[in-house]
């Protein structure tokens, strides 16, 4: 089968063209006719004669062929022309049938309730003078958009209203309001609402600009499944549409509204706060399963929040911006899983001939969820404000304290103060110092089980003084790290600031947070600010934090001691078991953290998948079943007139085939090995594989808890294989590393003892029974050992297996093989696959990701 396409206009623009050619070619012939068909005799005898008959006959006959070529190339443009022509009426008369049975079912619904049935709303037109934007239509009551609303008159007309949506389909867009340039602004149009099955609310219509701003209008509001409509720009309404209660992302509250965001769906975003040129930014709207919307910026006041949200991140805080000493909004928070959003930056200090304000404070971090997630850093402070003639600089803003940890994750870092105001007036009678600079925030809490503690914030730096002899403001003081409750280090103290610059002395520096409490890890001490030039005097450095064991957080800026071991040799296996232990716990927290719960995760994964296939099927097969329901008044049609003609069985097969098209139009076999039905069953079969899905996933992981085998593969040409055991077996091993090690290790001190004794050296005797407990404890704990297996290969060498085993917290390693090659020596690989060692590490990463990797 072959198939043509053609364009008539392009073939009509060929046709017009060609024509022009025959034209200058009419042109040029008629041009050379009378030189070249009367060519004049040379002279009167017959030789010139003959020879003017000559070539005077030969211009005769191009003329006449040239009026041959000329008739058939009319002929051929009148031909293209008409080819164009039947195109363009074969395209119209192809269309005509779909546009009259469009017209047919859409005229009952059109007729009584002045909307058609399928079909897109017709858009309203632009308002005139002052008059308000014609509404949009609304769309097909089945299937199709609102109309767009029309853009308000020019002086001041209102926008237009977005049209609804039907069952599916969008709201239209609200027109925006119009202005005059003065004060005559009109108001933005509100958005449509969304189909009341699927679809998304219209965007509002912005305010109209002049030198005041129009109000911005209402977003439209979503029904089950869609996006609620942003609200449009102006400094007052601009409401947010709502998302649809089982899916969509809250509608944004409009530019300059200072309203909140709407809240998400069941599954869906919450929308972003408006921002406010006279009041306080909005606050992001909240989510459940889905991202907390962030907080709306201010330019007045302070910043608003940010969303909150159940399960995924929260929103971070709006910025205060100009110079208002407005606050940060905070970081949303997080119930079960996710990180807390970040705080947002205060406001530089105000200025007025009274007042030199100190800057805003910077928002705090949202906290994490209670399972996991970090929690979200904190703002960062406002600068203070330079000095007026009657006032001194102000200071700089705190900066926001770092959010919480829940269970597992580290805790947000803290903001920076922000730095302190300038001091520009050099007067020994009203000239000030500098501002002092913020105070660095405090770190976060670390998670209750691990996670470490987020480090305090940077101390702001002072500001400078143009007096003679007076010091320049003193740096901020460092944020305290965070604490943590079990496993994971305390966050470090912020640095303090550094002091500002004096005419004649500079400013103090800022002292250094003390770092964060821990059970394992103290924090550092934060580092003393630097002083201000000249002869500025340096900030203290921070405490360090301290532990259950023993305070390992170091003094800022100390130089490290020596170790106790080093002065009573016979305290050294309890520094090591210390250390070890100390090591293996940060090992296990940090790739823990890295991975938190795999098997959870992938468990919520598939499920937001199941639902998301739901979703696409529910959409996909009503969107189908809309356009068969729409086929049915034409196949009545048909029928009818099949009845008419007394064809009974064409009106049956007319009926039929419109209630067959409802719920299957026919098969998908671009692969053969898997035939698809098309139309609305086809749609929703793929809602019946999750429960076989879901099945099988049960049956993985119970195939996985029970594998008992043991596979091994190894090719002594490329020096590389693997080894594979079962789940079960493989924390067996891990299991029996623990007593195994420290049984050795209790061996080992007794034949130290014994052979101290036998050679009466009571000394050594007496070192190694007080090293026992320790170095048993050290074994039972954190000891490696690799046990050999031997193993025959078919067509291989002898190996020898090397199974890693070990204390309850060492880490997990590969196995080893190594390959007899005599007389050549004997070859190690490192084998991929298993890794075994201790049981703490296994339970929580191995073995997780295998049941993980199971249902994936």
């Amino acid at each position: 089968m072959s198939f043509l396409v053609a364009t008539p206009d392009l073939v009509t623009s060929a046709a017009a063209n060609l024509a022009g050619l025959r034209t200058a070619l009419e042109d040029a012939a008629a041009a050379a006719a009378g030189p070249t068909t009367g060519v004049a005799a040379a002279a009167a005898d017959d030789v010139s004669a003959a020879v003017s008959r000559l070539f005077g006959t030969y211009g005769q006959q191009f003329q006449a062929l040239n009026a041959q070529a000329t008739a058939f190339h009319a002929q051929f443009v009148q031909t293209l022309s008409a080819g164009a022509a039947s195109y363009a009426a074969a395209e119209t008369a192809a269309a005509s049938p779909l546009q009259s049975l469009l017209d047919v079912v859409n005229a009952p619904t059109q007729s009584l309730l002045g909307r058609p049935l399928i079909g897109n709303g017709a858009d309203g037109a632009a308002g005139t003078g002052s008059g308000a934007g014609g509404n949009g239509a609304p769309g097909g009551l089945l299937y199709g958009n609102g109309g767009a609303g029309g853009t308000g008159g020019p002086n001041g007309g209102a926008g237009g209203n977005g049209g609804a949506a039907g069952l599916i389909g969008n709201g239209g867009v609200g027109g925006a309001g119009g202005t005059d340039g003065l004060t005559a602004v009109g108001v933005g149009g509100a958005g449509g609402r969304g189909g009341l099955l699927f679809g998304a609310g219209g965007a509002g219509g912005a305010g109209g600009i002049g030198t005041i701003i129009g109000a911005g209008g209402a977003g439209g509001n979503a029904v089950l499944f869609g996006d609620g409509g942003s609200g449009g720009s102006g400094p007052s309404g601009g409401t947010p549409g709502h998302a649809g209660v089982f899916y969509g992302n809250g509608g944004s509250a409009g530019a300059g509204s200072g309203l909140a965001g709407a809240d998400g769906g069941f599954i869906g975003n919450g929308g972003a706060g408006g921002s406010s040129l006279t009041a306080a930014g909005g606050a992001g709207g909240n989510a459940f399963f889905g991202h907390g919307g962030d907080g709306g910026s201010s330019s007045a006041a302070g910043g608003g929040s940010g969303g909150s949200t159940f399960v995924g991140n929260g929103g971070a805080g709006g910025n205060a911006g100009g110079t208002n000493s407005g606050s940060g909004g905070a970081g949303g928070n997080v119930g079960l899983v996710g990180f807390g959003g970040a705080g947002g930056a205060g406001a530089a200090g105000s200025t007025s001939l009274l007042s030199s304000q100190t800057g805003g404070v910077g928002g705090a971090g949202g906290s994490a969820g209670l399972l996991f997630g970090n929690g979200g850093g904190g703002g960062i402070g406002g600068n203070g404000a330079n000095n007026t003639p009657l006032t001194s600089a102000g200071n700089g803003g705190a900066g926001g304290a770092g959010g919480h940890a829940g269970l597992f994750g580290n805790g947000g870092t803290g903001g920076t103060g922000g730095t302190g105001g300038n001091n520009t007036n050099s007067s020994t009678l009203t000239g000030g110092p500098g501002g002092t600079g913020g105070v660095g925030g405090a770190g976060g809490t670390g998670g209750l089980l691990a996670g470490s503690g987020g480090d305090g914030g940077l101390g702001g730096v002072g500001g400078s003084t143009a007096r003679t002899n007076l010091a320049g403001g003193t740096g901020g003081v460092g944020g305290a790290g965070g604490g943590t409750a079990l496993f994971g280090a305390g966050g470090a103290g912020g640095v303090g600031g550094s002091g500002g610059l004096g005419a004649g002395i500079g400013g103090g520096g800022g002292a250094g947070g003390n770092g964060g409490n821990a059970v394992v890890f103290g924090g550092d001490g934060g580092v003393g600010g630097a002083g201000g030039a000249p002869n500025g005097v340096s900030g203290a450095a921070g405490q360090p934090g301290h532990s259950l064991f023993r305070a390992l957080g170091l003094p800022a800026a100390a130089a490290a001691a020596p170790g106790l071991a080093a002065s009573v040799p016979i305290l050294q296996p309890y520094e090591d078991l210390l250390n070890n232990t100390v090591a293996n716990l940060r090992s296990i927290g940090t790739a823990y953290l890295a991975d938190p719960s795999p098997f959870l995760q992938q468990i919520l994964a598939n499920q937001y998948d199941y639902g998301r296939l739901t979703l696409t099927s529910l959409t996909n097969a009503a969107r189908d079943f809309t356009i068969g329901v729409a086929g049915i008044p034409f196949s009545l049609q048909v029928a009818f007139q099949d009845l008419l003609a007394g064809d009974t069985s064409g009106a049956l097969r007319a009926v039929g085939g419109a209630v067959l098209n409802t719920l299957v139009t026919g098969l998908n076999a671009s692969d053969l090995s898997n035939i698809k039905l098309v139309g609305t069953l086809g749609d929703l079969l793929p809602i019946l594989s999750i429960p076989g899905d879901f099945a099988q996933n049960v049956t993985n992981v119970i195939n996985t808890a029970l594998d008992t085998n043991i596979a091994a593969v190894i090719n002594a040409a490329t020096l590389s294989g693997s080894i594979t055991f079962g789940l079960p077996l493989a924390l067996a091993v891990d299991a029996l590393g623990a007593p195994l090690t420290s049984t050795m290790a209790t061996v080992s001190s007794a034949t130290t003892f014994i052979g101290a004794l036998q050679a009466g050296n009571i000394s050594a005797a007496l070192t190694s029974l007080v090293d026992a407990p320790a170095a048993i404890t050290d074994a039972f704990l954190n000891g490696q050992v690799t046990l050999p297996l031997a193993l025959s290969l078919s067509g291989l060498p002898p190996a020898t297996i090397g199974v890693p085993v070990g204390g309850i917290l060492s880490p997990l390693r590969p196995f080893t093989a190594t390959v007899n090659l005599s007389p050549l020596p004997p070859i190690s690989i490192v084998l991929g696959g298993t890794t075994t060692g201790g049981i703490v590490p296994a339970l929580l990463g191995y073995a997780p990701a295998q049941l993980a990797a199971a249902i994936s």
